[in-house]
């Protein structure tokens, strides 16, 4: 049996999110491993501040991308509906009236 892939699985952004994801996880895991900070040195706290900075970055980065990737099947679902069923005819288009019929 064949698995159907999640539309967010399918969307082109999806393994950027998952790299910003997996890189936050990793970069919170590092900066929750020193928990007494009166211990440490001033370049460990330097440390810590910037894997905390780099952290903040990406879960921004991961929120916009989540977003996006949400309006983006927004925009599908929307056009999906828009547009007429398989089979159907799409209503014929019609012309504007031309301006020379207006002068007459």
């Amino acid at each position: 049996m064949m698995r159907r892939r999640s539309k967010s699985a399918m969307d082109p952004l999806h393994p950027v999110l998952k790299h910003v994801e997996e890189e936050l996880k990793l970069n919170l895991e590092k900066a929750c491993v020193s928990t007494d900070v009166q211990a440490e040195s001033t370049g460990e706290l330097e440390k810590l501040s910037d894997t905390l900075s780099a952290a903040a970055r990406q879960a921004k980065a991961a929120a916009g991308l989540r977003r996006r990737m949400n309006s983006s099947q927004i925009d599908d679902r929307l056009n999906k509906s828009l547009s007429p069923p398989r089979g159907e005819p799409t209503a014929p288009e019609v012309e504007p009236p031309e301006k020379n019929a207006q002068a007459r």
